[in-house]
């Protein structure tokens, strides 16, 4: 007999897992989360209960073990050495308000939000792209971005926003001849 698939096993635990945080979002009443602007928060009853935390730190450990596995070594590695190229995407877009420029509604085009935060349209396009690969931001349309869930939470939520700014004043600041 074959022995089970290592990824087959991940994959029927995450969905598992994931039909009981369904399960407790639908006995509690609350809306899935999505990556749109208007994405509901989980109440915070629910996300710091044991039972939904324990569910959450099990989905997200079985879902990274699953892509390690999949993706491999080489680009697990590639990914997380190059993760400062994302980092200074977050911070360009926190230090050029980004994040309060795009309007809450609706979107942007790109050359006007360059405009409005005074850095180049070609700059300000890529980090917004590097930044969409993350869903944080979303291209509508060619050159014209909106918000997601996640871009939403950095321009309305101070908390959130307060840990962002915590990377834009890092002891390697971004030099300006990159931005």
């Amino acid at each position: 007999m074959a022995p089970q698939s290592m990824l087959l096993k991940l994959a029927e635990d995450i969905h598992s897992k994931t039909y009981q945080v369904v399960k407790i979002l639908r006995e509690n009443e609350q809306a899935e989360p999505n990556f749109e602007a208007d994405s509901p928060a989980i109440d915070p009853r629910i996300e710091t209960s044991a039972d939904y935390e324990e569910l959450k730190n099990a989905v997200n450990e079985a879902a990274n073990d699953l892509l390690l596995l999949i993706n491999g070594p080489k680009t697990f590695l590639r990914t997380f050495l190059t993760t400062h190229y994302e980092l200074a995407a977050y911070q360009a877009a926190i230090e050029f308000k980004f994040f309060e420029t795009v309007p809450r509604q609706g979107s942007i085009h790109v050359t006007k939000l360059a405009e409005t935060v005074g850095m180049d349209a070609d700059r300000t396009g890529r980090f917004l792209r590097l930044l969409a690969t993350q869903r944080v931001f979303k291209e509508v349309k060619e050159d014209y971005f909106g918000h997601t869930a996640a871009s939403m939470a950095l321009a309305i939520d101070p908390e959130v926003n307060s840990a962002a700014g915590m990377q834009s004043v890092s002891p390697s600041p971004l030099p300006k001849k990159y931005i």
